[in-house]
């Protein structure tokens, strides 16, 4: 989930070379980036990780766990160095927590099982006496859940499965493992707010799991899709932005990890969106007015989205102009994808070399431009938050681990072909490495 600014502004003071000071004052309530590794704008509640050898709750919300016996194992750990496993004295009590069930309900966690408890049935976690999950005792690949009696195969002992488990206040719940929805159907959840006592391997001194658990995460509310596979695939972050230019003073990335290079007197006062400057170019042929682009680094199933400001100049130019190019892959085989400007109508864009992706912006003035792109190369635009382009599908677009390196932001990538650098300025230059809400695009500066 992102996170957004609650102060009336949020201001940046950056240092040049010469110890000058710009301040940047962005409107109220834009989303800049800020990273929440807590999660606590997600409605997380709990998260047990057990590394430094504790129940440490690390969420932020001090829902600390306690250890009943001696659970903590460094034997079979899914992530870090420790998990925790059970038997019939050694639990994990992770006492009464408040929850609103009008909000929904998620846990989600690592399991491993690889022991068979003859006869007994042993207790994965238990919320209250009625709503449980427990491992058969004789189909010990198989999950009983309480409130709902049916038996539902997760997958193969001795092998770690991604478990998270949903209830709804319409009467509804869903398990998936491993991505995968093994169970959908009635439950019998509370309607007002409740204090759940969560117990991990013990049920009432009954037997408890037999094998290890790793990072349990439990939420007040439904999660997305999109936060779900990230879970699964422990790759789970507050916003995956991955990069975040100002153009201010130079072209080094805000989060330091993508720092561009300046090529000729680019960033300058020329037009402002928001602080004192922006990279501007002279839309010409072999300009020398742009910033070139490391290599960075993507995960192709999520998507992603760019997202930047631009100002394009009244007139003609000799050729198309670009505002920004790149690379899918870095092995050179896969398609550039770029924004550019026609050379006949300067309020008419193309999104790569697909005519299905043509939006209009008037000229002489400032927009916002969002393009999002998931993982089966389907492409949405938005400009100045109108969703402008709608699922259009471009084959190969999508990077599968990478930009290459030397792309260019106000350039095409080799300034072959007689294509024109963007006659214009761009401002706010971002890209996170998923595909934003609507309502996080609309909050995007």
């Amino acid at each position: 989930m992102l996170s957004f600014l609650s102060s009336s502004h949020f201001k940046t003071i950056l240092k040049n070379a010469v110890n000058t000071v710009t301040e940047i004052i962005y409107p109220d309530n834009s989303y800049i980036g800020h990273e929440d590794q807590t999660h606590s704008n997600d409605d997380i509640m709990c998260f047990y990780d057990f590394e430094g050898g504790n129940t440490d709750d690390k969420s932020g919300n001090n829902n600390h766990a306690t250890m009943v016996g001696n659970c903590l194992s460094t034997v079979n750990p899914k992530t870090g160095l420790h998990s925790i496993s059970g038997s019939k004295q050694d639990y994990l009590n992770c006492g009464n927590i408040s929850i609103t069930p009008s909000k929904g309900f998620t846990i989600s966690l690592w399991f491993y099982c690889n022991v068979d408890v003859g006869g007994y049935h042993t207790y994965l976690y238990s919320l209250s006496s009625s709503i449980y999950l427990q491992v058969e005792s004789d189909l010990p690949t198989k999950f009983r859940y309480k409130p709902n009696e049916g038996t539902n195969t997760y997958g193969a002992q001795n092998v770690w499965h991604h478990l998270l488990v949903e209830m709804t206040n319409d009467n509804q719940s869903t398990i998936y493992v491993d991505s995968v929805s093994i169970f959908n159907g009635t439950v019998s959840f509370p309607g007002s707010n409740i204090s759940a006592k969560f117990i991990w391997g013990d049920k009432s001194s009954k037997n408890s799991f037999g094998g290890y658990v790793d990072n349990i995460r439990m939420f007040n509310n439904i999660l997305s899709e999109y936060d779900r596979d990230l879970l699964a695939n422990e790759m789970y972050l507050s916003s995956s932005l991955k990069l975040q230019m100002s153009f201010q003073i130079d072209g080094k990335d805000t989060l330091n990890q993508y720092n561009g290079v300046i090529h000729g007197d680019c960033i300058d006062t020329t037009r402002t969106k928001y602080g004192g400057k922006s990279l501007t170019s002279d839309g010409l042929n072999q300009s020398d007015k742009y910033i070139l682009m490391p290599a960075v680094d993507l995960i192709g199933d999520l998507g992603l989205t760019l997202s930047f400001w631009f100002y394009n100049k009244s007139g003609l130019s000799t050729n198309d102009s670009i505002l920004f190019e790149a690379l899918q892959d870095d092995n050179n085989n896969g398609m550039k994808f770029s924004v550019s400007q026609y050379v006949n109508d300067r309020s008419k864009f193309r999104f790569s070399n697909n005519n299905n992706c043509v939006f209009y912006a008037s000229v002489n003035t400032w927009h916002k431009l969002v393009i999002t792109i998931t993982k089966n190369d389907i492409i949405n635009i938005y400009v100045d938050d109108d969703h402008d382009i709608v699922n259009i599908f471009h084959n190969h677009v999508m990077p599968s681990s990478k930009l290459d390196a030397d792309w260019k932001i106000g350039s095409n990538i080799t300034n072959l072909n007689a294509i024109c650098s963007f006659d214009g300025s761009i401002s706010e230059f971002k890209l996170w490495n998923r595909i934003l809400t609507y309502t996080e695009i609309v909050n995007v500066v």
